[in-house]
Order: C-alpha cells, then structure tokens, then sequence
C-alpha cells in the first residue's frame, strides 16, 4: 500500500450521521471543504409532486432554483423516527461536475444533513474498504473508508444531483 503525505491544505467536513448504522459502523459522510458553497440552518423547501421519497423538494438558493435531498433517506440509513423536515436540520449547497445528456457542467444542489458537522483533516489512519462489502446503493457512493467505529462514505454528488 501506497501512503501519500497530505498537506494542511486538505481539510474535509464529516457529516455524522443520526439514522442507523451499517454492520455495527456509525454512517458519516465525507466531503472535500471545496465541494461545500455553504451551510445553511434553514431554508424554504417547495415540494415537487411524485418525487421519490428522498427528494424533499426544492429551493431557491442565490436567485437559483436547486434540489434539496435528504442525504441519510437518499443512502437509506433513516430510522423510522426521522421526520422529514425539522427545526433542527442543517443543509449544505454543496457542487459536483457532472455529464447532464453529454455535456460536461457544474452541478448543485442542497443536501439535508444531521447538525453533527465537523471540519477536520483527513485522518491518516482511515482504511479503505470495497464498496460493495455494505449494503448501499453503489451507483452513489465514491468511496468507503473503515475509521475507528466510523464508515466513512464519500457520495458520489454528481450521481445523486444528475439523476434528477
């Protein structure tokens, strides 16, 4: 294996997840502190009519209409006790670069998370393991790293965001 020294520079944000763990692991998303625009408390949501459960609608966000998904529904780690939309969600406009019917362009969205967000580096001690050793939706997920008690997921935000 391969280590490559990482420098101070590449700082990510962990998003802890509050729905149910997956093989005795706590779920947290992974994301890169350049993929985040921002993060937001609250924001008005306008529900689109038969839109699959995990997409709550969408937003208006910088004079720009934008999909809000509730990340833990989309990856199915909500518990039965999730509600949908409450005061104490937290939500990131988050971007990816994306193929929309063969183009190559920015894509953004917003992502209902849990309040439990941290900006760290990225620790070096994380092991990378396959993908398909959880039982999650590959076509979402970038990657996956074994940490501590944690299972750090990477999502895959141009799938998610260029599906819609």
């Amino acid at each position: 294996m391969v280590h490559k020294k990482i420098g101070k520079e590449s700082r990510i944000v962990l998003v802890h997840g509050m729905g149910k763990k997956i093989s005795g692991k706590k779920p947290v998303l992974l994301f890169s502190t350049t993929q985040i625009e921002e993060i937001i408390h609250a924001i008005d949501i306008h529900p689109v009519p038969f839109a699959p459960d995990y997409l709550l609608g969408v937003c208006l966000w910088r004079k720009q209409i934008i999909p809000v998904v509730d990340t833990f529904r989309r990856y199915g780690l909500q518990t039965q006790q999730t509600p949908r939309i409450s005061s104490d969600d937290r939500y990131i406009v988050v971007n990816a670069t994306g193929t929309v019917e063969g183009k190559k362009q920015l894509l953004q969205g917003v992502l209902k998370i849990s309040k439990r967000i941290v900006t760290t580096e990225i620790p070096g001690s994380c092991s990378p393991v396959a993908i398909n050793s959880y039982d999650i939706d590959k076509t979402i997920i970038k990657a996956v790293f074994e940490y501590q008690d944690d299972l750090l997921i990477v999502p895959n935000l141009a799938s998610i965001f260029g599906s819609i």
